[in-house]
């Protein structure tokens, strides 16, 4: 198996480990669901870096094997960074919905908290009044 399909194995199985425990621990208390969105939306960032962080090796690999003349380590360096580029487009979307996701969650907390609020202020008022 070569580095390509290891990497694409190893990011597949974090992606789908990470969202799966996010969903188990989301439950319906709407700080647990933020909660778990942030934690998946840190663990997607990280993952981006990792790629980067490895698509800027491997462009220097490949660099140097152009500079050497290795026609074939250069193919399989650019077949590598065609992968780590998908995977990168990959994780900014996913990056991106979880963004969108946490705002919407977090949106709707604040409503609740604000309806919370009104509510007690309603019973404040009208035990103030009898």
């Amino acid at each position: 198996m070569d580095i390509g399909k290891k990497l694409t194995t190893l990011l597949r199985a974090t992606v789908r480990s990470a969202f799966t425990a996010s969903r188990r621990k989301s439950g319906d208390d709407p700080e647990t669901q933020i909660e778990a969105v942030r934690r998946a939306l840190s663990e997607v960032e990280t993952r981006e870096q990792q790629i980067a962080s490895l698509l800027k090796s491997a462009r220097a690999r490949l660099e140097a094997a152009q500079e050497a003349g290795n026609r074939a380590e250069a193919q399989a360096q650019q077949r590598l960074i065609n992968e780590l580029e998908a995977h990168l487009r990959a994780q900014s979307t996913d990056a991106v919905r979880l963004s969108e996701k946490l705002g919407a969650l977090e949106s709707a907390l604040a409503e609740q908290q604000a309806a919370e609020r009104r509510r007690r202020a309603a019973e404040a008022d009208a035990e103030t009044a009898e």
